[in-house]
């Protein structure tokens, strides 16, 4: 094939208002460069430039990875300035270009820099090249501050299980590992761990352990949190320790999230008089059965994604996926009504149930992983049959893409399809909702 040269400088869109990784589609043209391309002996040269959502955002290296259509790693390049421009050679074909910043600073699982991360696909097609990149939070942010710890305490750390290890070059979640972060002595009986960023959690649910030590022994209380810790939201958990010679220790607190994503608020407490978990609208419903369904199967009317069961059988954690689909739809990021999304999430109720939401980026991971290209098939002869609309992995002559991470992210089904940025000015996505729920067996 004949090679073509073309430059590539990065668009650091850093979206401080939420949601993870993405990317838009980028066709190569030379009618549409805003008036920037430079012809230079026969080659085209696009010039791209940045724009930054705060001067707040800082990039401390940046990690361009392309890969082609099989997933074959073709280039990768590493630089540190925003402003710097990379120039590759790639034969005329379809890639994915994966941007990874901060992602040097992950020592034991978390880190005082946010990772960040973004992608576009790109046709190659001997004409000028134009790629924008969309830089936004691939991390949750924690802020854990503890109250009333005994004045003889010496130690203090908090764990979270399980969360993902590490973020390959593709951009892609893998792994499951307990980060432990140490808390600073804060005066005044408080200790505190600071602002720090961890990977999501990779279940539907996580365990928060608070170790205190003293010179003369260890105590360990947990608490579980029933939904996972998920990326671009910020975290903000408060405990106060309380000894009570009857009921033993307790502690209670509160979570908020602050400016990266929509509030989340509720309490929590543990302790030999608790039931070790949150008392929240964020608790799972739980849903009798007499059998646990398999994934990729209709009951009750709904369609069953993920199921994990328990060792004995009896319980099974459940991802459950709408039955109805909505498309010809905008993202977040269409100025116009950003809300379409959004507003048919708050609306939908099926079988009684509420409360369903917008894919989180790890979700719609979850749901490629499982249901994606010859998968999908599978799937979409069970939802036929039970006259449910069926996923679409094809839109015109491209991918059909989900939305996800509260509208500003895609997914596709199809086998090619990487996951990538909510656009502007696209108006044919398309939705499917999902519910975590408890099953058990009755």
């Amino acid at each position: 094939m004949k090679t073509r040269d073309f430059t590539v400088m990065a668009c650091l869109w850093l979206m401080l208002s939420g949601i993870t990784t993405s990317c838009e589609k980028a066709i190569i043209s030379d009618d549409d460069n805003n008036g920037q391309t430079t012809v230079t002996k026969g080659k085209h040269e696009v010039t791209i430039l940045t724009r930054a959502a705060t001067a707040a955002s800082v990039v401390s290296g940046l990690t361009l990875t392309v890969t082609d259509v099989d997933g074959k790693t073709v280039a990768t390049q590493t630089f540190n300035s925003p402003d710097e421009k990379i120039s590759l050679k790639l034969n005329d074909g379809k890639y994915h270009i994966t941007a990874i910043a901060n992602s040097s600073d992950m020592t034991g699982g978390y880190s005082t820099q946010p990772l960040m991360t973004g992608g576009s696909d790109i046709t190659v097609d001997g004409k000028a090249a134009s790629v924008n990149i969309l830089l936004s939070y691939a991390v949750a942010s924690i802020n854990f501050t503890l109250s009333d710890v005994p004045q003889d305490a010496t130690n203090v750390s908090i764990s979270l299980s399980p969360q993902y290890e590490k973020m390959s070059l593709s951009g892609t979640y893998d792994g499951s590992t307990t980060v432990t972060i140490p808390c600073s002595a804060l005066g005044n009986a408080k200790w505190g761990t600071g602002t720090v960023y961890v990977l999501p959690g990779t279940s539907s649910s996580t365990t928060i352990s608070i170790d205190v030590s003293t010179a003369t022994d260890n105590k360990t209380y947990s608490v579980l949190y029933p939904s996972n810790l998920r990326a671009a939201i910020p975290y903000t958990f408060s405990g106060t320790y309380k000894s009570d010679k009857t009921q033993g220790v307790d502690i209670t607190g509160n979570i908020s999230v602050g400016e990266w994503g929509e509030e989340i608020v509720g309490k929590f407490s543990f302790g030999p008089a608790s039931d070790n978990s949150f008392d929240n609208d964020m608790s799972r419903p739980t849903i009798n059965v007499t059998t646990l369904p398999a994934a990729g199967t209709v009951f009750n009317g709904h369609i069953a994604a993920i199921v994990t069961a328990s060792n004995d059988g009896q319980t099974a954690d459940a991802m459950l996926m709408s039955a109805e689909e909505w498309n010809s739809l905008t993202s977040a990021l269409y100025e116009a009504d950003p809300n379409v999304a959004e507003r048919i999430a708050k609306q939908y109720t099926e079988a009684d149930i509420t409360g369903w939401h917008i894919p989180t980026r790890e979700e719609a991971q979850r749901l490629k992983a499982e249901w994606g290209g010859a998968n999908m098939l599978e799937l979409n002869k069970v939802l036929s049959a039970a006259a449910l609309t069926p996923l679409s992995s094809t839109e015109g002559s491209g991918n059909a893409r989900y939305l996800c991470n509260n509208a500003q992210g895609t997914f596709s089904f199809a086998s090619s399809g990487n996951y990538a940025a909510a656009g502007a000015t696209v108006k044919t996505y398309r939705l499917r909702l999902v519910k975590n729920v408890k099953l058990v067996k009755r």
